[in-house]
């Protein structure tokens, strides 16, 4: 559509219809989760931007991205970012929306607690998740110094609280820096989350282990990969 960017020039949608597609775009400028620097909610523009230069050919792989599927920009979720309630559901309707229409969403922008809605709305299309995520910290906070239970650091812990993804189904790549104190990490270890922190990552041996210990565990059951 004339004067409107869309991710790598896809076609533009904005509701639901009949016809199947098999990869969305989707938009959530939100960060009024976060407790210390906002941002977030310029990623999507941003990013549809930056995609303008995509090549939609990979060398590699010898295909054509998008000549192998129906992929569209289905614009942006109408946050409402003075209410984190009413956000999360227009956040889960649109994802299960898109589902429904067939399509795997790739979601741009946001900070980290859309991954509950995004969860919510998924996990009532697959029964048995699994949760990729790479991150410098596991978002297994339970309230913190904001006495929030929802804000962009709790958002695993409130996933596996609801029963969106058991804590076992739960790998995490690349967690680093400093804590407030060693308990930050006691709710992941007690939910059984598999971590790889950065040392692991550079390391053969336990990247391998971990990694095998993804693909059986995942086995061919739907991965949800959630990457910041």
């Amino acid at each position: 559509m004339p004067g409107i960017r869309t991710f790598s020039r896809l076609p533009y949608i904005t509701e639901a219809g009949d016809e199947k597609i098999g990869l969305a775009i989707l938009g959530i400028p939100f960060d009024s989760l976060v407790t210390f620097r906002p941002g977030a909610r310029l990623g999507p523009n941003a990013i549809r931007q930056a995609s303008g230069l995509c090549r939609n050919y990979s060398q590699q792989m010898e295909v054509g991205v998008f000549e192998r599927l129906r992929a569209v920009d289905a614009g942006d979720v109408n946050v409402n970012p003075f209410n984190y309630e009413e956000t999360f559901r227009r956040i889960e309707h649109r994802v299960s929306e898109l589902q429904s229409q067939g399509a795997a969403v790739v979601s741009l922008g946001g900070d980290h607690s859309i991954l509950l809605p995004i969860l919510r709305a998924i996990s009532r299309k697959f029964s048995q998740l699994t949760l990729i995520q790479f991150d410098a910290h596991t978002d297994t906070t339970d309230t913190g110094v904001s006495g929030q239970k929802f804000h962009h650091g709790t958002c695993i812990r409130r996933a596996i609280e609801e029963g969106l993804v058991p804590g076992n189904r739960v790998f995490q790549i690349g967690i680093r820096g400093f804590l407030e104190s060693a308990s930050y990490n006691d709710y992941a270890r007690q939910a059984g989350i598999h971590i790889l922190d950065m040392e692991g990552v550079h390391n053969s041996n336990q990247r391998g282990a971990f990694l095998e210990t993804l693909r059986a565990t995942a086995g061919s059951g739907p991965w949800r990969t959630y990457q910041l």
